[in-house]
């Protein structure tokens, strides 16, 4: 609701978060002042402004008085901030469904990992970052029979027919040594390097992103398939 001036011409502030779309007619109060009752959101008790005070009414979507205009800005920039919020606030626990699964059941065969993620990794809710406790070689990186044997049961775990069916897998690790050993077993590039992937102290853990084979992809989690319906890795 807009207000008149005050003395001097000084803009009053409107008043935020009515409720209704009309004003109600004035009526007089205990001291004779003729005021409008205005139900405010958020207040028990209706408002009460003289009626003298009262310039108008708007909505505050389609308003076009500068006040109006004004709080709609600041009110869309709050809505943005907010969703902002959300999505992060979001992103720190989201494992996909078919995730959760695959490392419950990876749990079975190799206990020597826990996993986290963050906002925006790289395949959203299908990436996992990977802590192994197996202890760190004189290079920097997990020791190698373990980390390989972990690797190994993530790739009989991918293999599986669970729930979810089988798995596609990749990994990014900087050891060189694991690389030329999981690659003759399970393909080339199936392990990658990047920045920050080891050797410690540089952020030392094993990126993981897995699909279900025959996940349908949508605009959340957003891959490419092949003609013949697999997801398509590299």
């Amino acid at each position: 609701m807009l207000k008149t001036p005050g003395g001097g011409g000084k803009p009053r502030p409107p008043v935020t978060r009515v409720t209704v779309a009309t004003l109600p007619a004035p009526s007089p109060n205990k001291a004779g002042v003729d005021v409008l009752a205005l139900p405010v959101a958020g207040q028990k008790k209706p408002v009460e402004v003289p009626a003298a005070e009262v310039a108008g009414i708007e909505p505050v979507a389609t308003g076009t008085s500068d006040q109006t205009v004004a709080l709609r800005k600041a009110l869309e920039a709050k809505l943005e901030r907010a969703r902002r919020r959300l999505e992060r606030a979001q992103g720190y626990h989201t494992f996909a469904i078919e995730v959760a699964d695959f490392l419950d059941r990876l749990r079975t065969r190799n206990t020597t990992f826990v996993g986290g993620t963050y906002p925006k990794h790289d395949w959203g809710e299908f990436s996992v970052d990977i802590f192994l406790n197996v202890g760190e070689d004189a290079q920097g990186f997990y020791e190698l029979d373990p980390a390989e044997k972990f690797l190994d049961d993530v790739n009989d775990t991918a293999n599986d027919d669970g729930p979810f069916g089988k798995f596609a897998w990749r990994a990014v690790y900087n050891d060189d040594r694991m690389i030329a050993r999981i690659g003759p077993k399970y393909g080339a590039r199936r392990i990658t390097k990047a920045p920050h992937h080891g050797p410690a102290p540089d952020k030392l853990h094993i990126h993981l992103d897995l699909r279900p084979v025959d996940l349908v992809p949508d605009l959340t989690t957003g891959f490419t398939v092949n003609p013949s319906g697999r997801v398509q890795l590299f």
